[in-house]
């Protein structure tokens, strides 16, 4: 199982200003159809996503198997790292400020360590704080609220998630486990129902990622206004 030094996870973090996690601001956008029905916010079924409650397929309680609370942190950033490194995906990340970059990084780590299932640790949007003292953490429909995102771009990210765990020594059925959790969320990331396998931010180079698609724009502005809208972010949720 590959750990992370001290240093190596600050130095993740620090590249997070470019990952997934800029996916939590809360501003309006138009869908590139405004003809085309957009996923409206629920009723607040997902305003807590609290890891300890959910049935032992995706809350498996292996942390004490990967090291501990801790070791999940670094597993945390390795997460963003790759998402961070992903031009599917990664674009409207690239303009959180480092608070914002520091308060997803926080939560995340917490979001996934209630997934492993470690002692203490839980995810309960508008309770769960990025640490003592600190910012409350959203829900997933709350932080992805507005970036039109796509179920292209949770897939992605699914993957990303997927190719690390397996990077960082997890088994086949705790990957899967783990995924499983994530999965959960996929209703409350996913806002825009249309064009399902373009990605909304997608900057690969031609040919880099055959699966990175650009969605048709009706206007051809706006995934520009939105990705000029990401300046302070939020949350990982």
């Amino acid at each position: 199982m590959r750990t992370l030094s001290t240093r190596g996870k600050f130095a993740v973090l620090s590249t997070v200003i470019a990952v997934w996690g800029t996916f939590t601001y809360a501003c309006t956008v138009e869908d590139e159809n405004p003809g085309t029905e957009r996923t409206k916010t629920d009723s607040g079924s997902d305003s807590t996503i609290n890891p300890n409650n959910v049935d032992a397929q995706t809350n498996p309680k292996i942390c004490s198997t990967y090291g501990g609370y801790e070791n999940v942190k670094q597993i945390a950033a390795a997460i963003v790292a790759r998402v961070a490194q992903d031009c599917r995906i990664n674009v409207p990340l690239a303009s959180l400020k480092p608070d914002a970059t520091q308060h997803l990084a926080e939560c995340f780590e917490k979001q996934l360590g209630g997934f492993f299932g470690c002692d203490g640790v839980i995810y309960e949007s508008g309770k769960t704080l990025d640490h003592p003292g600190g910012k409350p953490c959203r829900s997933m429909t709350q932080a992805h609220q507005g970036m039109n995102l796509r179920k292209a771009d949770f897939d992605a990210f699914r993957g990303d998630v997927e190719a690390e765990l397996t990077a960082q020594g997890l088994t086949p059925d705790h990957v899967r486990s783990i995924a499983a959790a994530f999965e959960g969320t996929r209703a409350s990331v996913v806002q825009t129902n249309n064009q399902p396998t373009a990605n909304t931010f997608c900057a690969c180079a031609p040919g880099a990622n055959p699966t990175c698609t650009k969605p048709i724009l009706d206007a051809g502005t706006d995934v520009t206004d939105a990705a000029a809208d990401v300046t302070d972010g939020g949350d990982s949720g």
